[in-house]
C-alpha cells in the first residue's frame, strides 16, 4: 500500500549549473572586460546562456563564428 519510502538523514546535494547558486560551466562570471572565449554552441543557444549573466550586471556580447561556434566577449 505504501508507494513511497520516507527516508531520514539524506543530505541535500549542492546545486550545480547555476552561476548564482553554484559554479557555472561557462566562464563568463570569471572573465574581465576585454576577455573573450569560444563557445561551441550556436549563437541562438549562447544568447540564452548570456541572459542569466546579463541579469547579474555582467555585460557580454556574442558573435557567430560558424553554425556551431560563437565567440563571447566581456565588454564591461
Amino acid at each position: 500500500m505504501d508507494e513511497f519510502v520516507i527516508e531520514k538523514g539524506i543530505p541535500v546535494p549542492a546545486r550545480m549549473g547555476s552561476g548564482k547558486h553554484g559554479e557555472s560551466k561557462y566562464p563568463f562570471g570569471r572573465m574581465e572586460p576585454g576577455d573573450s572565449v569560444v563557445i561551441h554552441l550556436s549563437i541562438k543557444t549562447v544568447g540564452s546562456r548570456l541572459d542569466a549573466f546579463r541579469k547579474r550586471g555582467i555585460k557580454l556580447v556574442a558573435r557567430k563564428i560558424d553554425e556551431n561556434s560563437s565567440r563571447v566577449w566581456r565588454v564591461e
